[in-house]
């Protein structure tokens, strides 16, 4: 991080001018002051046909050297004014820079002191009430999951969408395309940092790929976090993991103490014709909204979820096409919703995910 940033530098400069700036207007006027009189001159002297004199003693060329060599003087004087007063400044500058980033820094240790302290009484707490009834190992992962995250996110909507996968794509991939479905998941939440530092957020999306064959149909197609992803950017994030059969694109987004972003991530990929997809919660959320829509005939849809907060379906949703769930309240860390579809022909009770 540099010491002193544009903007003081550009406040800098204009301050220097403003307290520098006699020098340089009398050398201007001065030197002004040459060129008219000896422009004068030169009108004078062509029309008496002869050199002007000032006087027997003091010509004018001589007064025109001074004014002159004055003007310049004026003018070098502010250059180097200018120049001693903005390294001062900017050493004065960056000491206070300094001054106030240490100060930053202690507040901010201060308040990460005062937060530590606060969830280890919390965990105290914690521990006091179910310590004694619960495995050691069971109440640790509880307060993993709940006190050690400075991220939140909230209001997440998660919404799937199937559709037929195509003949020309199932001919590329050498498949038979009634035995696939093109899977697209659109995901927008809003992450929120509740510490008191910054902290690096990942923003994360991946999926597995079910086929090699089928890994070019998959792909993030949209993010928008800090600023909009380009496809190049997003093509150039993409990695690929040949032995667990999983794609997953990655960033990381600084955010200050208190600041939040809306985030957005669009993927397409293929999924089996009866199959399902676990989406997987990474940070402590607050409420979510899942969706899933079928463009395919006589598919049967649905959703079960693994959370914290009970997952209810939204009445007047439910059309054979479409299913609509809310879960209102907290979800924790991996904690997930695994969407489900089957054939109508083949569906029963007993293939259901539990």
């Amino acid at each position: 991080m540099s010491d002193v940033n544009d903007q003081q530098r550009r406040d800098l400069a204009a301050g220097m001018f403003l307290r520098a700036r006699w020098p340089l207007i009398v050398g201007l006027v001065l030197v002004l002051i040459a060129v008219f009189m000896e422009h004068l001159r030169d009108r004078l002297a062509h029309a008496n046909g002869e050199p002007l004199e000032l006087s027997a003693i003091f010509d004018l060329s001589l007064a025109l050297h001074i004014l002159l060599e004055l003007g310049f003087a004026f003018l070098i004087a502010f250059v180097v004014a200018w120049a001693v007063e903005a390294k001062a400044s900017e050493e004065h500058l960056k000491e206070l820079n300094r001054v106030r980033m240490k100060i930053e820094t202690d507040v901010a240790a201060h308040l990460d002191e005062i937060s530590r302290a606060q969830t280890d009484e919390l965990k105290r707490v914690f521990v006091g009430a179910f310590g004694a009834k619960h495995d050691s190992s069971y109440v640790e992962a509880a307060l993993l999951s709940c006190f050690d995250h400075r991220l939140i996110r909230e209001n997440y909507y998660i919404t799937y969408r199937l559709d037929p996968f195509s003949e020309d794509d199932a001919k590329t991939a050498g498949v038979n395309a009634a035995d696939y479905v093109y899977l697209t998941a659109t995901i927008s939440y809003y992450v929120k940092n509740i510490g008191v530092r910054p902290e690096p957020t990942a923003i994360t999306y991946g999926f597995s790929v079910i086929n090699s064959a089928l890994e070019r149909f998959a792909k993030v197609i949209d993010l928008h976090a800090d600023r909009a992803y380009t496809t190049e950017e997003l093509d150039a994030m993409a990695s690929f993991d040949e032995e667990e059969s999983e794609k997953d694109y990655a960033i990381d987004v600084e955010l200050d103490p208190g600041q939040g972003i809306p985030v957005r991530i669009t993927a397409k990929f293929v999924k089996e014709a009866s199959d399902n997809d676990a989406f997987s919660f990474r940070y402590p959320t607050l409420n979510a909204r899942c969706r899933i829509d079928s463009y395919i005939p006589h598919l049967q849809i649905g959703a079960t979820a693994r959370t914290a907060s009970e997952m209810t379906e939204e009445p007047g949703v439910k059309d054979g096409r479409s299913q609509e769930w809310v879960i209102k309240g907290s979800i924790l860390p991996h904690n997930s919703v695994v969407f489900w579809w089957r054939p109508k022909r083949s569906m029963n009770d007993a293939e259901k995910p539990a």
